[in-house]
């Protein structure tokens, strides 16, 4: 169920929102092989580190999607905003 209300927001979910509006993104490997599983990657000039709970609370709030991708035979899982996390002003914050 997406939240109606304006999400309450810390300082580092705005950050995050930020900088995916920006264009950033960043994405967890959902390969089976347990040497790969789990890794982070994400764009030149994200650096932000994204924790499992902020990906959590960002989806429950509906404001952040996840869609499979598959590089070199391994899967990652990206993370994008959704209409609603793009139409969000996080600026003035």
């Amino acid at each position: 169920m997406l939240n109606a209300k304006k999400p309450k927001l810390n300082k580092h979910l705005r950050d995050v929102i930020g900088a995916l509006q920006k264009g950033h993104w960043f994405e967890l490997c959902n390969s089976s092989k347990p040497c790969i599983e789990g890794r982070y990657a994400c764009s030149e000039g994200f650096g932000i580190r994204v924790m499992h709970r902020t990906i959590l609370k960002l989806q429950r709030e509906g404001i952040l999607t996840k869609r499979q991708v598959q590089y070199y035979g391994i899967s990652w899982l990206r993370y994008e905003l959704t209409d609603a996390g793009r139409a969000l002003d996080v600026s003035h914050c």
